[in-house]
């Protein structure tokens, strides 16, 4: 459409950021009728494996919605397996973030890293060991200092990577 970003998200639902920041949500995908859902988005994902999404904020704000098995709604009050369909505060100063089904990753504007959401084999990275290692269910619900000085981050099906300051890439491996 007219004045939009390539920030969108396919599929049901579906979301479109424009070029002012408004963020339109399709309930029916995008051959539905788009209504104004916020303003000041800079970046939408919505996992569908999860049925959860996140909206980072041009203020440095991260979103949440949806249902909350893995605890990545967790920092914003959701319970485990609970779910919201309003959006709730997860993070601040925020700059980029990255989720999957059951992790959320998010860049903070000082280049610090935090993580949060299924910890199961100590995957988030941040060098502690999980109460319970192993295939159980080991949550972090608030979020977890990773890795400070860092410029990008990636995550793959079965890894994270981080490039710091000094373009030292860092990888982590999730322990399968």
């Amino acid at each position: 459409g007219e004045g939009c970003t390539a920030q969108a998200t396919s599929g049901v639902p579906s979301m479109l950021g424009r070029a002012d920041g408004t963020l339109l949500f399709f309930s029916e995908g995008f051959s539905g009728e788009g209504i104004d859902w916020m303003t000041g988005a800079v970046k939408a994902e919505y996992d569908y494996l999860a049925d959860c999404g996140y909206v980072l904020t041009e203020d440095g704000a991260l979103y949440g919605w949806g249902s909350n098995h893995s605890g990545t709604l967790s920092p914003g009050g959701v319970p485990i397996d609970g779910e919201t369909l309003q959006m709730v505060p997860l993070f601040d100063e925020v700059a980029d973030f990255l989720a999957d089904s059951s992790t959320v990753f998010a860049l903070r504007k000082d280049g610090s890293l935090w993580a949060w959401g299924d910890d199961a084999f100590s995957v988030l990275g941040n060098g502690r060991e999980s109460p319970d290692s192993g295939w159980l269910d080991v949550y972090r619900e608030e979020p977890v200092w990773v890795l400070d000085k860092v410029t990008k981050m990636a995550l793959g099906n079965i890894h994270a990577l981080a490039v710091r300051e000094d373009r030292r890439a860092l990888y982590h491996r999730y322990c399968l």
